[in-house]
């Protein structure tokens, strides 16, 4: 079991290295010591920081599969999905925002209506 972590962590390391451009495998060495032993990692740790790894669990493990499939923005014949917004307390500078329907219509105006009266999720459905 040690012998297989060990050869994930080496595999994964030389995938690491061999990405990375010449300017940055000339900042460093790095020597690997099979033969010295460390902490044994407890039992009872297993995928507590996962979700901190990129989009590991949100939009990966997690994502739907279809953008806004219960349709809370009516599909419009104007594709023009995104908004740019800016938030004044953490002021990181503008940043897009889903502000309208994410589907674009492909085809002749007025393909695509709401229906309001027999809607199957929410305020209103799609009728192609």
């Amino acid at each position: 079991m040690k012998k297989n972590i060990i050869s994930a962590m080496a595999v994964a390391l030389l995938m690491t290295v061999s990405a990375c451009d010449d300017e940055t495998m000339n900042r460093g060495t790095l020597n690997i010591d099979a033969t010295q032993k460390g902490e044994p990692i407890s039992e009872y740790i297993y995928g507590q920081f996962i979700e901190h790894l990129g989009r590991c669990i949100y939009g990966g493990l997690w994502a739907e599969m279809i953008d806004e499939r219960k349709f809370f923005y009516p599909i419009i014949d104007e594709f023009d999905p995104w908004q740019m917004q800016e938030d004044e307390f953490w002021g990181t500078g503008p940043f897009p925002v889903l502000a309208a329907s994410p589907w674009e219509v492909i085809g002749p105006e007025n393909t695509v209506r709401m229906d309001t009266e027999y809607a199957y999720v929410g305020d209103h459905s799609p009728v192609v």
